[in-house]
């Protein structure tokens, strides 16, 4: 049999796992999924993971399909070195190398990486920011994710820890941080800040209401897109990047504080870099980390 080429890519959250086998050409030949549930102990969740993987992998030899290696998107930060040196939603897997342990057990190349920036790698190659040299893509949701692209590559720093965009200071002494730090952006930009702008409001329930032109509503996404363009127009006006991509649940809604977001990025930068960029809502959807974490590890096994 001759064997083609596979990735799979995987995204750890805090509650499920999914996963995805891509084929050569980049389409998603399988799906699989479970819950992350790491209460019974990292060896557990371990195995899990291992036998869920080895059925996948085994049913892509048996197509014709070669796993070449395999992509671990998690949220958190992750060094160079492989550790996973801080996860609020996954304490338990602190301080391990998941990429390591899994490699021992798979005998295939196996690499991770933030889930933020497998988003952006994933919408940059796939997706809304294909043909952009230099991007930054922009997740919201539960909080606010983000990932730096610098001339068609992740760009993850000295230490493997950049693009923490959501902990830029936008209102020095503002509202406390689970970060330690007060006043970061991810506290006025977020599904709990867009509620709290809304009086309380879910999300869901103030978009329609801001459809529909209520006030209060409407009120709440022009607050989000501004605080959302004050901190990008500091990014934009550094990097004078090509492009903005924004995706994740309340990027739904984008219509509705597309306007606000656009304004305020025209008035705080530089005309030629506002002109010059592409703003685009993200197009992959829950896919794109699937599809950024089997492109990494295409891209690091070469």
């Amino acid at each position: 049999m001759n064997f083609s080429d596979g990735y799979i890519g995987i995204d750890i959250g805090g509650t499920n796992l999914r996963g995805a086998l891509l084929l050569a050409d980049g389409s998603i030949a399988s799906r699989f999924r479970q819950k992350t549930d790491i209460s019974s102990g990292v060896a557990s969740f371990l195995d899990r993971l291992t036998s869920e993987l080895v059925q996948v992998m085994g049913d892509a030899a048996a197509a014709g399909v070669q796993v070449k290696g395999i992509g671990l998107g998690v949220p958190g930060l992750i060094g160079r070195d492989g550790l996973i040196h801080s996860s609020v939603n996954l304490q338990p897997l602190e301080e391990l190398n998941l990429a390591g342990l899994m490699m021992e057990r798979l005998s295939v190349p196996v690499v991770a990486a933030n889930d933020a920036n497998l988003n952006a790698l994933g919408e940059s190659l796939a997706g809304a920011g294909r043909g952009l040299d230099s991007l930054v893509v922009i997740t919201i949701g539960t909080g606010l994710g983000s990932g730096l692209l610098l001339d068609g590559r992740l760009w993850s720093g000295t230490g493997g820890f950049a693009a923490e965009f959501g902990h830029t200071t936008v209102v020095p002494d503002g509202l406390p941080c689970p970060c330690g730090n007060r006043g970061c952006l991810e506290q006025y930009v977020s599904a709990a800040a867009l509620s709290r702008h809304g009086g309380g409001l879910t999300p869901e329930v103030l978009a329609v209401r801001a459809a529909q032109g209520e006030p209060q509503a409407s009120a709440a996404f022009e607050m989000l897109g501004y605080w959302l363009g004050t901190a990008l127009a500091g990014l934009l006006n550094t990097l004078n990047l090509q492009g903005v991509v924004i995706g994740g649940g309340v990027a739904e809604s984008f219509r509705l504080f597309e306007p606000s977001l656009r304004r305020t990025i025209e008035q705080r930068t530089f005309r030629q870099i506002s002109q010059g960029v592409v703003i685009r809502q993200a197009m992959l959807g829950d896919d794109a980390g699937l599809v950024g974490a089997a492109r990494y590890a295409a891209q690091v096994s070469g």
